[in-house]
């Protein structure tokens, strides 16, 4: 269950308060649900870094704040539900209108429910040899359309992979935009590939009309 509070609204005490009524309801139902926070629409001075999810956020309506800000919401919502018998784990996560933090912070968790495929780790190799036989920079298995990645390989993380991870999704946006244009309709060949380059010597593959693109 994702649970999406917004960061603008100044009643934050309802929202803690309907999260705690969601989440008792929903271990009634399955004590094994995994629950996300989504504390949204932070402000665009933020800067996502890969290392935001628990860790509370660095801006809020212009101003820098600590990060014991979401630290005390999180307090707050399991001091509450400790109270009520609910001893569950909630992680917390930054995201913001301004980055690609929303489609990153889907793709970590869909890859951690192990959704995508029961052999994330096997694909995860097969992306770092990939990676150092091509001598490139990061690769990402994506779902086009969501620009949710499915896997990346194992260098992910840091400043340098989310600007890797932001460029990537602007390039599936010229994927999708070309498509329109050109893909409609069977291949001559029996293939439909399409590929896109950047300056960065970074390259989109996009193999066939399945809607996985690498």
């Amino acid at each position: 269950i994702v649970f999406v509070i917004d960061s603008l609204e100044d009643n934050w005490h309802q929202a803690l308060l309907y999260a705690r009524r969601v989440v008792r309801r929903a271990i009634r139902v399955n004590p094994n649900i995994v629950f996300q926070v989504f504390y949204h629409k932070i402000n665009s001075n933020y800067r996502f870094d890969g290392s935001y999810s628990g860790d509370g956020i660095n801006a809020l309506h212009g101003e820098d704040i600590s990060d014991a800000y979401v630290k005390e919401l999180q307090a707050s919502l399991d001091e509450d539900l400790y109270r009520n018998g609910c001893r569950v784990a909630i992680t917390w996560h930054c995201t913001s209108i301004y980055d690609h933090s929303v489609f990153d912070c889907f793709s970590r968790l869909l890859q951690q429910l192990s959704v995508v495929h029961p052999h994330g780790q096997c694909v995860e190799q097969l992306l770092d040899s990939l990676v150092s036989n091509c001598r490139m920079e990061r690769a990402y298995l994506f779902d086009i359309v969501s620009k949710v990645y499915l896997a990346s390989d194992s260098g992910f993380g840091g400043g340098d992979s989310v600007l890797s991870y932001e460029l990537m999704s602007d390039m599936l946006d010229v994927i999708i935009d070309t498509s329109c244009i050109y893909g409609i309709g069977p291949p001559r060949n029996g293939k439909n590939d399409s590929r896109v380059a950047s300056p960065r010597d970074a390259a989109v593959i996009q193999q066939g009309a399945g809607p996985a693109s690498l």
